[in-house]
């Protein structure tokens, strides 16, 4: 098991810091950035950092859509006291005086310290959806979800949802053939966002095959063509972590069907609940998400020094 520095000292991340780095997760709130699988996935610059301070993981994150440096922490050691060093710190090398991606348990104790402005970042907000919910698609609000899924199950009948081995080649293979046809039928707008997330998904793979991390690779295939896939690791407190999630919506109701039996079999699992990470302020990717009505929000917050 990899040793952390203490802060101020760093050292980049590496895959055998996972073990370490889950042990500070694991007794906190399930959330989409403080979770091992997902910082090692997206760093595809390799300019994510991690240290200790006060028995406190602190993480060097970069913005993801300023893509500037800045600090966050979570972890069972004093609150304040590692809050007012990584902003002193911050502002003595010259990197955002904020704190991000603050717990909701750290924010609110930070926000009886007179020292601190506390704030909640809406855009970093993960959006959490009941798997009884999704299951049913009963009410008023799902209306339109289940007439969609509905019309899938009409033309295409009920199709199984398979897990699969995300270790294979020949099942990765298919996830990257998946990802092609998404950027077609998206009309080539989204080059940029499959590359990164090819990049991504590549580590995600490194994860899977070289720290055996728990990630569960969901299949629907019509006709023996894969049409939709779901890269999702269970976490503590019956949450799971959506990774990545891609259907191929020439099949129309495809994704409403996928993201219903998905969750049906979920929750037979005894799970209870779907994080679909962040929006960070895409209003399309907003819609998406408040349309499939989350059961809450995971909220993070932000933290400065008052004036």
């Amino acid at each position: 098991m990899n040793e952390l520095p203490e802060f101020p000292e760093f050292k980049p991340l590496e895959l055998g810091d996972e073990p370490v780095i889950k042990a500070f997760f694991e007794k906190e709130e399930p959330y989409s950035d403080f979770n091992f699988v997902s910082m090692w996935s997206w760093n595809t610059d390799k300019q994510i950092e991690v240290s200790t301070l006060h028995g406190n993981l602190v993480v060097k994150f970069i913005d993801y859509t300023s893509f500037k440096p800045f600090y966050s922490y979570i972890g069972p050691g004093p609150v304040a006291e590692t809050a007012a060093t990584l902003l002193e710190h911050a502002e003595a090398i010259g990197i955002e005086e904020n704190l991000k991606l603050v717990p909701k348990r750290i924010a609110e104790t930070l926000a009886t310290d007179d020292v601190f402005l506390v704030e909640e970042h809406r855009k970093q907000f993960d959006y959490v959806y009941s798997f009884a919910d999704l299951a049913e698609f009963k009410g008023k609000k799902f209306h339109n979800k289940r007439r969609l899924a509905n019309k899938f199950v009409e033309k295409y009948g009920e199709v199984e949802i398979v897990e699969k081995d995300a270790k294979k080649e020949e099942n990765q293979v298919l996830i990257f053939e998946l990802l092609t046809t998404w950027n077609e039928n998206n009309n080539g707008e989204k080059a940029e966002d499959l590359l990164q997330i090819q990049k991504s998904i590549i580590r995600l793979f490194e994860c899977v095959e070289e720290n055996d991390s728990p990630v569960v690779l969901h299949t629907l295939f019509i006709e023996g063509k894969l049409a939709a896939f779901s890269l999702d690791e269970p976490m503590h407190d019956g949450h799971v972590l959506s990774h990545f999630c891609k259907t191929d919506f020439n099949y129309t109701g495809i994704t409403e069907y996928f993201n219903k039996k998905l969750s049906e079999k979920l929750l037979n699992e005894n799970l209870h609940y779907w994080n679909w990470e962040q929006d960070v302020d895409d209003e399309a990717l907003r819609r998406m998400k408040e349309g499939y009505r989350p059961a809450f929000y995971q909220k993070k917050y932000k933290v400065t020094k008052k004036k």
